[in-house]
């Protein structure tokens, strides 16, 4: 997805994985986006300096099957807070019928997430049906707002780099 597809990636992104449905009962997981860092060292001794790039935060949709026992909000919550020893993760839940719901009614960031993003793991239990398309430039003003909204929701400031497929 960034250039950065390594082993050392892919070993990253299964303990996530792992951690999330450990902690819910997840349908789908998707990489909305992550932070990476790069670290360069320069020395006079060598003419190309060496850079080490990392990803030190993810953003990600969860899926979630309906749970009147746990909301949405419990559930992020016990999410970032089980990854955050690991990996810092801040998690979008949403219960999936909700999201097929979205895909239906051509919702923008709904229609971005099933149409680019990566999906990391599919519990392949729930089918969704194929949204019907939009257009592209009201996908991204919506997107831009809705992330403007998670985040004042979340009292949280989005990241100077937010890599979005």
């Amino acid at each position: 997805m960034y250039n950065l597809i390594t082993s050392e990636l892919i070993s990253q992104q299964k303990e996530v994985i792992t951690l999330i449905t450990e902690a819910v009962n997840a349908e789908r997981i998707y990489l909305l986006g992550c932070t990476i860092r790069e670290q360069r060292t320069e020395s006079l001794f060598a003419v190309n300096s060496t850079a080490l790039k990392n990803i030190s935060h993810y953003y990600i949709l969860v899926l979630v099957k309906k749970n009147d026992k746990c909301g949405c909000n419990a559930m992020q919550d016990k999410i970032e807070g089980r990854c955050h020893s690991f990996l810092p993760v801040t998690a979008i839940v949403l219960e999936a019928d909700q999201f097929q719901n979205w895909l239906q009614e051509g919702h923008p960031f709904a229609y971005k997430v099933f149409k680019s993003g990566e999906c990391l793991y599919n519990g392949e239990s729930k089918i969704f049906i194929e949204p019907k398309s939009i257009d592209e430039l009201e996908l991204k003003g919506e997107m831009k707002l809705y992330l403007i909204r998670v985040s004042i929701r979340f009292r949280s400031s989005l990241p100077e780099q937010i890599y979005l497929k």
